[in-house]
């Protein structure tokens, strides 16, 4: 191990810090976790289909409001959190164009989730997501089942802790909301050429 993998692994990191040391650490990819630098565990077929359909999907639906879709090794930071910094699997981002390594407005945060990651994921990577002011909806995407989690921003909320509401939408039919972007997402393409037979999936 070399020296900035050896670092990586110290605990109470600021965003300063981890950025510095991810650069000299090329050949790995690590997300800044509650002051920790975690590795990023590679991703299997199934989950990188869904990921492109994701992409694909939402680009498609970002391009006529004048915002863009990003897949992956982009970070997300919170604008308040210095010790936090996500990789999602897809987002979107409205707005002029900028430059940079980390984005703090996006407006949609999608996560594919995944055995090894699915407690972070609904967990502390959702909670700092749910923080960002400019984020009106998270997106939980099941790789076994034609099955997404909608997570929206309630809107009027004058509180600091503004409530998020989770609306399951579930089967290949369904299609859920986007209301940033004034479209539906359908299930169908999110789901498109994967497998989802029982023996698919358990050797997923």
């Amino acid at each position: 191990m070399n020296r900035p993998l050896r670092k990586l692994v110290e605990p109470d990191l600021t965003i300063t810090d981890f950025l510095d040391l991810v650069s000299e650490a090329k050949e790995d990819r690590f997300e800044l976790i509650d002051g920790r630098a975690v590795a990023m565990t590679g991703n299997t077929l199934r989950h990188q289909s869904l990921v492109g359909n994701l992409y694909t999907a939402l680009r498609e639906r970002s391009r006529p409001r004048g915002c863009r879709t990003y897949p992956g090794d982009v970070f997300i930071g919170t604008g308040s959190d210095d010790h936090f910094l996500g990789v999602p699997d897809v987002f979107v981002r409205c707005g002029p164009p900028i430059e940079g390594r980390v984005i703090t407005d996006p407006v949609i945060v999608v996560e594919v989730l995944s055995p090894s990651t699915i407690v972070k994921d609904r967990g502390y990577k959702f909670e700092r997501y749910a923080s960002i002011p400019s984020l009106t909806q998270i997106l939980l995407v099941h790789q076994n089942e034609a099955r997404v989690e909608s997570w929206t921003r309630s809107p009027g909320s004058e509180d600091d802790d503004p409530a998020w509401i989770m609306t399951p939408f579930v089967g290949i039919e369904a299609a859920l909301p986007l209301p940033a972007l004034e479209a539906d997402l359908p299930l169908a393409l999110v789901y498109e050429d994967v497998d989802l037979s029982p023996a698919a999936a358990a050797s997923a």
